[in-house]
């Protein structure tokens, strides 16, 4: 029997009442984590992306999400399931009464555990194949810094992919910048110079791509915000994309384009072992 937490409560999952104002009007967000060695990894940069959340959305931070308490809370979760290695899914919605105009603005919250089998971020063997979804664009000024509940443009980008049989989907905004994928940021290596695009053009400003750069600065390798046209994508040597779950994955092709992989598999080699000194410490 799968068990989740319930504002930090233990409960079986045929027990959660899914009627709540996150199902009838996306209020609320979600945020994924990777549970490795016994701890919640990245959870500072984590924390800093829900207070943004919080703040945007006029919710109140409960204690039960501060970062020991919800670390106590996952830790127990994982005991419970007996699961050493997972994802983590965390949503928060804003507690039930009012239509359009909210009661209050307390939150409930629900996290749940999906079982990994490899504690290290293992790079793909197989490159990822990747298209370009068009038919709906990202506007950059509106675009939100946190994971929200609303997500229809990203299961529209998903239902592309799933057409196409890619692996994932690139999102455009406005002026038709690549700014993100349908799980991931980006990164492309060009000239012996590593880029992303800046997150300003409406992309996610994803945990794992805030750390990967931390770390490869660490390393020697500078990191540049640069933006990426569809057009520049055939110039392009390695491209990768990163998010707190996989880590490190090398895309290998996009339409007729093939991409290589030599320098991300240092890259990758870099941050599992930052990651495995980490342990070590703790």
């Amino acid at each position: 029997m799968k068990l989740l937490l319930h504002n930090g409560k233990l409960i079986s999952e045929s027990t959660f009442n899914g009627l709540n104002r996150g199902l009838y009007y996306g209020d609320g967000f979600f945020e994924t984590f990777r549970y490795m060695n016994n701890a919640l990894h990245l959870i500072d940069i984590h924390q800093k992306r829900m207070n943004i959340a919080f703040t945007e959305l006029g919710l109140t931070k409960p204690a039960s999400l501060t970062k020991s308490e919800l670390t106590k809370s996952i830790k127990k979760l994982a005991a419970a399931n007996e699961i050493d290695n997972a994802k983590v899914r965390l949503t928060v919605y804003r507690k039930w009464g009012g239509t359009f105009i909210p009661n209050t603005d307390e939150c409930d919250w629900v996290a749940e555990l999906s079982s990994i089998d490899n504690v290290d971020f293992d790079l793909n063997r197989k490159g990822l194949l990747v298209d370009i979804y068009k038919k709906e664009k990202k506007w950059s000024v509106s675009a939100k810094s946190f994971k929200s509940l609303s997500a229809s443009f990203y299961v529209n980008a998903g239902r592309f992919a799933r057409e196409k049989r890619v692996d994932e989907a690139f999102i455009l905004n406005e002026k038709d910048e690549i700014i993100e994928s349908l799980y991931s940021n980006i990164f492309y290596l060009k000239n012996d110079k590593l880029y992303t695009p800046p997150i300003e053009g409406g992309g996610l400003p994803g945990v794992m791509r805030a750390y990967v750069i931390h770390v490869l600065q660490k390393h020697g390798v500078q990191v540049f915000e640069k933006i990426l046209l569809e057009e520049e994508l055939h110039e392009v040597d390695e491209l990768f994309l990163t998010n707190s779950v996989r880590g490190i994955q090398w895309v290998g092709g996009y339409k007729n384009k093939r991409f290589y992989s030599r320098q991300i598999r240092e890259y990758s080699n870099y941050l599992n072992r930052t990651l495995s000194k980490m342990a070590e410490i703790k």
